[in-house]
């Protein structure tokens, strides 16, 4: 065994040409692993004309980010046209043609309590100049911030049947006008008004 592994020795060194490619080959191999390990461990290298270059070490913990300057904080925007006041948010008259359901919607928009004590519901049909009462109030009903109130007419129970807040057996057109007064027929302060129809005589103002 050890004559037959001599002689390949002596054959692989004897031929010259296969010495020359073996030499060739591993300085071959030598410039491979010499470029690579230059691409992997060298602390900088260009490519494009751009130098990149390594860090001598890793952070432990991540950069702390430094806020300067106070925040502004903008206040939500106030909507435009909201009423300070108590308003009629909604009426009804003769419905669908049957008549004696009719009702009137009142609703407060502000942050504060209104009181209606003092307060009535007037009407003044087409032609007329003068207020007629539908309801009034002689003591304290509170009308909480952003909450409705409402009145119906008595008629055929319909008051009770969509639970108003109150009820007379009064009833309205389709051309009245009608108003939130604060005071006596007539003279007292228009809180708000509305007419519907047309050819009204003398609507609240």
């Amino acid at each position: 065994m050890t004559a037959h592994y001599n002689e390949l020795i002596i054959l692989f060194f004897s031929n010259k040409r296969f010495l020359a490619i073996a030499i060739l080959y591993f300085i071959g191999i030598s410039l491979v692993f010499t470029q690579v390990t230059h691409a992997l461990f060298t602390d900088s290298v260009s490519s494009n004309e751009n130098t990149f270059t390594a860090a001598t070490a890793f952070p432990l913990t991540p950069p702390e980010t430094t806020i300067t300057g106070t925040p502004t904080i903008t206040p939500t925007p106030t909507p435009a046209n909201i009423a300070s006041h108590l308003v009629i948010s909604e009426i009804q008259t003769d419905a669908a043609g049957v008549g004696s359901q009719d009702f009137i919607e009142l609703y407060n928009p502000t942050d504060d309590n209104i009181d209606l004590n003092g307060h009535r519901l007037v009407r003044r049909t087409q032609a007329g100049t003068s207020d007629s009462l539908i309801v009034a109030w002689s003591s304290s009903i509170v009308v909480p911030p952003h909450t409705f109130y409402l009145w119906a007419t008595s008629d055929n129970s319909y008051a009770a049947t969509i639970s108003a807040d109150i009820s007379s057996n009064d009833n309205l057109a389709n051309n009245n006008s009608i108003a939130i007064r604060q005071g006596a027929n007539n003279t007292g302060l228009i809180i708000d008004a509305l007419a519907w129809g047309t050819g009204h005589t003398a609507t609240f103002s």
